[in-house]
Order: structure tokens, then sequence, then C-alpha cells
């Protein structure tokens, strides 16, 4: 399987390779007059890429503040893999967990009308013209944020700090997180520690285990969670695997229905559950059989110097 990732960027930072993928596919291959592709929004907005195996870019696209969604642009070589639906999902998380918008919408060329539709867009209005291109304006209404212990239904995850937070700020009880090396874009952040810390906090029988396999990077670098580890012994456990031997996902799972599952081997491929007990059950009981496994590391004290 080919390797994609998605990652947001700025235009500041990430221009060049922005505006090449774009002049190809507007200007180059749709003939859109150069005048009309670049606007002064690229500075405010929101971006998005995707790359390749060999960090070659294969597609972008942009959110507005207002929730306008465009630019998605896939090169030539890269179409036909679903790079434009995780692009578009990327976008959406964002608009409706960042912004907190409860719709998006788009202009969209009439030939793509079906890619959005499968995306759950509805198109309204009449047929219209941008540069001698056939428009349609559509408009998707976004899900309420997914309740821990109330939304049924397993869905793909593109915004991955943003689904284990949510989670973890909605936990009441349990929190099992097995992590290769509790990934610090994922679990280093102070949104996450002050979630972890109210859950140690909020019931003398609140329990958070966190398990890990490559201490010495974590050692190195310093965590969050773990200084909070520190502090919070009662209530937060730590432990680490001596190998891999028996994993093959990152899992984060809360109390006895909520779940979140990394593959190992294809680490984009990311997808959460917050209300299934009985596949929640099955991970968590995997999940305590490893813990059995572990041990205790007194490096960790370290973390503290």
């Amino acid at each position: 399987m080919t390797t994609i990732l998605i990652k947001q960027v700025s235009w500041q930072q990430h221009q060049p390779e922005l505006q090449a993928l774009r002049q190809q596919v507007f200007v180059v291959e749709q003939k859109v007059p150069a005048e009309l592709e670049w606007q002064a929004d690229d500075e405010d907005a929101y971006h998005w890429l995707a790359y390749g195996p060999q960090q070659q870019v294969l597609g972008c696209a942009r959110l507005l503040k207002t929730g306008t969604l465009g630019r998605m642009a896939i090169a030539k070589t890269a179409r036909g893999q679903n790079i434009g639906l995780r692009l578009l999902q990327a976008a959406m998380d964002f608009a409706q967990q960042q912004l907190g918008l409860a719709e998006v919408h788009l202009s969209a060329q009439t030939h793509a009308l079906g890619f959005y539709q499968k995306a759950g867009f509805v198109s309204e209005g009449a047929e219209y013209h941008e540069a001698g291109i056939p428009h349609i304006h559509m408009r998707k209404k976004l899900s309420p944020q997914p309740q821990l212990g109330i939304s049924n239904g397993k869905f793909f995850v593109s915004q991955h700090k943003n689904t284990v937070l949510t989670m973890a700020q909605q936990c009441r009880r349990q929190l099992r997180i097995l992590d290769y090396n509790l990934n610090p874009a994922v679990f280093d952040n102070q949104a996450l520690v002050d979630a972890v810390s109210a859950l140690a906090r909020r019931h003398r029988n609140s329990s958070i285990k966190l398990l890990l396999i490559d201490s010495q990077a974590v050692i190195k670098r310093g965590h969050g969670l773990l200084k909070l580890q520190r502090k919070l012994s009662s209530s937060i456990a730590i432990k680490q695997l001596s190998d891999d031997t028996g994993v093959s996902d990152n899992l984060v799972l809360a109390d006895d229905c909520g779940v979140i599952v990394q593959s190992l081997v294809n680490p984009e491929t990311i997808w959460a559950d917050f209300n299934n007990k009985p596949v929640a059950q099955s991970k968590i009981d995997h999940f305590e059989i490893l813990w059995g496994q572990a041990n205790a590391n007194n490096d960790f004290r370290l973390l503290d110097l």
C-alpha cells in the first residue's frame, strides 16, 4: 500500500509547493487565467497537502474561515487513489472541531459533482460558469462532535490529535493509551495534559494507564503526560513493553466503549468508534494482557531533571 500523508500547512511556509501544484492543475491543465487563481485569500486561509512516500506533493486543498472549501487539486499521476476524499475530510474535520462551523460549502466543477455527492454535499441553485468552466454551488451540514457512549459507528480519522483530545475530554473513569513512543504530535500538548489531569482528579477510582515500547525517545525529549504521571502516580500508571511482539496497533481506549486504532504498519490508517462496547472490550482485554507483560521503567524519573 502506498503511504500517503495528509498534512495541514501554512501558506507562509509552503507557498511554493501549493502554487506549483495549483499552477499545473488549474492554470496549465484547465486553462484558468492566472490572475483568477492567485488571490489574497490564500494568506489567511487554512491549507492541506498530500505527500507521497518520497515526500512528493500529490494533492492540496484550502479552507477559508467562512467555511468555503476549494482549490482542491490532485496531481495527474496520483488521481484515483482517494487522496481528494482524504484532503476533503481533513478540511471538514478542522472546520468542525477547530472552527466550530456547522456547515461547509464549495463551488464544484460539474464533472466532480458525483465525488462531492458521495462525500455528503448537496447541490443548490443553477449551474454557472467560472473561468469558462461550469460549476454548481454545494453545501454540507457537519455532524455534531461525536459523543462517548452515544455516537455509534466506526469512522476514518484524519485529525488524530483532535480525535484523541475529544475522547479524552469525555472519558469519565478509565483511559488506556498504548502508543509506540507516545507520539508527541498527538499526545504531548497542554490540552490533552489538562484533560488527563482532570480525569485523574475526577474520582478516586479514576485510572489512566500509559503503555509504550520506545521509552528512550520519550526520556530524551521529555513529555507532558509523563511529567503529569510523576505528580499523580496514584491515578496514572506507566509501563514499558520490552518489544513490540503482539502489538499491531496504537490504541486509545476510553471507559468501556471508546476506541481509536492506528495501524503501526500504515500509520495514516486510523479509525475510531465512540460507542462500541464489544470492540472496546476486545481491545481492553488485549491491552490488559500486554500490561501484565510490561514492566515499570525507573529511567522515567529522568524527566524531572
